[in-house]
């Protein structure tokens, strides 16, 4: 029997705000904002010192602890050493405080909030790690639960404390970061019209990692329904497993990265089989899949922004040039796969399913003077 005992679940959400486009802006932040490199590395330096309200999104040198994400969407450098400068081009966000502290209902499982700051807005990532060992159906039908039902206790900053879904701990979240960044009253942004989610086993048993997966088997079902998050999910009619399998480089014939418009499910069962499971490897892979959606999803909406910004014939600054050069060129390595940078075939279908190519392509010739994405 199929069985997991480590699931690992995040939902990313971002929120955009076209009012912090111009110069100067009606919003403003505590630390001042982003959008000028000027700015944004005061902001950087206060974080990589420990004096400000901001944080780097790797946190503290630890020398045991290598931040592969960040090295390599830094293309190879090291983020402990990387310059202000850089990290502004390469628009890497300053992590914020966590908004929330929140209590699942379940026993033996954990949730973690992150708040990431952009120039142009914010990115929410929950995270729900659930630790049980329960056959593959009942598993799925926990996490199923879990995005819809669950009765989730969360305590915010400012003493309020409610139980909620986790759609309404998204939402609530947002605007508790909305009004502690830009003051209370502030219009709600263009926010993800539903969260993206990165599902990853971490830890079962009962699998052979040397037997392919079957179309419409236990196991494709299982990923459909863990990206679907749809409640009829043992009945649904499957997409074929063919259209849904992501590419991995070098994997063995059980491996599926399996995906969907809101939704990546990592199956990797040459690593999670055996007595402690890929705690290590798996969760570097989760966390680095989950990086990876969160920037290209915050980049794509910097570029819709731009776009609408220019073919509204409103002002575009030299700092906001620069930003949607930048973004524009960040997109395109990753939708192409550039071994220059951090390489999956996520970000592409990402970028497809959500018809961002129109916009990043806008922007890419209006100000970058590139070519069309292409692979």
């Amino acid at each position: 029997m199929k069985k997991i005992g480590d699931l690992r679940i995040s939902w990313i959400w971002t929120e955009t705000f076209p009012d912090l486009l111009p110069t100067p802006s009606p919003l403003k932040p505590p630390w001042g904002g982003l959008l000028s490199e000027a700015d944004y590395s005061a902001a950087f330096a206060e974080a990589r010192n420990l004096t400000g309200l901001l944080a780097l999104p790797w946190g503290v040198a630890n020398p045991k602890h290598i931040h592969y994400f960040w090295t390599y969407y830094l293309e190879s450098q090291n983020p402990y050493q990387v310059q202000a400068a850089e990290a502004f081009r390469r628009l890497v966000p300053l992590r914020g405080p966590t908004p929330a502290k929140v209590k699942a209902p379940w026993p033996t499982s954990r949730v973690s909030l992150e708040c990431y700051h952009y120039p142009h807005g914010f990115g929410l990532i929950i995270t729900l790690q659930l630790k049980q060992d329960l056959p593959l159906h009942d598993a799925v039908e926990l996490a199923i639960e879990a995005s819809r039902t669950g009765d989730y206790e969360a305590t915010w900053p400012d003493g309020t404390t409610l139980k909620v879904s986790l759609t309404q701990l998204g939402s609530h979240t947002l605007d508790q970061l909305r009004a502690s960044t830009f003051g209370a009253g502030t219009a709600q942004g263009r926010r993800s019209p539903k969260p993206f989610s990165v599902v990853t086993v971490v830890r079962g048993s009962g699998v052979n990692p040397k037997t392919a997966n079957t179309p419409n088997g236990e196991v494709h079902r299982a990923l459909e329904a863990l990206c679907s998050w749809s409640p009829t999910w043992e009945d649904d009619v499957l997409h074929p497993l063919a259209n849904r399998t992501l590419t991995i480089r070098q994997a063995p014939v059980s491996h599926l990265l399996y995906g969907s418009t809101y939704g990546r499910a990592v199956w990797f069962p040459a690593s999670f089989v055996g007595p402690g499971g890929g705690k290590s490897s798996l969760g570097c892979y989760h966390r680095n899949l989950l990086l990876t959606s969160l920037q290209t999803e915050s980049l794509a909406q910097l570029m819709i922004l731009g776009r609408d910004r220019i073919m509204q014939n409103q002002p575009v600054s030299v700092s906001l040039e620069k930003l949607l050069r930048s973004g524009a060129g960040i997109l395109g390595r990753l939708y192409g796969g550039d071994k220059a940078t951090y390489r999956s075939a996520s970000p592409t279908r990402q970028i497809d399913d959500n018809a961002w190519t129109q916009a990043i392509n806008y922007i890419r010739h209006q100000v970058g003077g590139m070519d069309p994405l292409h692979l």
